[in-house]
């Protein structure tokens, strides 16, 4: 199965829900492995294909208003890896 993210026309749209992602992975989450589990969303991240700002999938957010997909391999350059 793919990867989940949600799909955002904005940078600002972008850092609202890499914050709130985050935060509800730290308030929710009994994950020991706390850098690995939420360096995705320390950056913003904008798909090749269309330049639309995407953000890692938070179990514990949910899809609130966000749109979410699967990601692609063409979503991502060589510099940063299929998935992320």
């Amino acid at each position: 199965m793919s990867k989940l993210y949600y799909v955002l026309d904005t940078e600002q749209q972008s850092d609202v829900c890499r914050e709130q992602a985050f935060q509800a992975h730290i308030s929710e989450s009994d994950d020991s492995n706390y850098n690995n589990a939420t360096t995705g969303w320390s950056e913003t991240m904008q798909r090749a294909t269309d330049g639309k700002y995407i953000v890692p999938y938070c179990e514990h957010l949910g899809g609130l208003s966000y749109v979410v997909e699967p990601c692609e391999p063409e979503w991502f350059t060589h510099e940063r890896p299929y998935g992320l």
